[in-house]
């Protein structure tokens, strides 16, 4: 678990942090906090809505913000669920459903 790791300071040397990291619960808000702190580079693959989070404007105005950029898709991503994964009511996706969109 990376939060424990976090959390008893056992985080392995790393020179940059590269994740797609859950959207559920606050796993983005932890891993945006966490990066903006860390003193490292960063590259995280998120939806968009997140640089419109305040807690996403705070972390980067106190954190490593200094050189922010942002790498943005020419067009909307698709993204394919495997096959069996339940959708957000734990009913199992058709072949039709798994396609989504952020």
């Amino acid at each position: 678990d990376f939060y424990a790791a976090i959390k008893g300071g056992k985080v392995p040397p790393h020179d940059v942090v590269v994740t797609n990291p859950p959207y559920s619960s606050d796993h983005v808000q932890r891993i945006v906090s966490w990066c903006s702190q860390n003193g490292k580079p960063w590259f995280l693959l998120v939806p968009n809505y997140v640089y419109m989070k305040d807690f996403y404007s705070e972390c980067v105005a106190k954190g490593s913000a200094k050189h922010m950029m942002y790498v943005c898709p020419e067009g909307r991503y698709v993204y394919e669920s495997p096959k069996g994964v339940a959708n957000a009511l734990g009913e199992r996706r058709k072949s039709g459903e798994r396609k989504t969109a952020p």
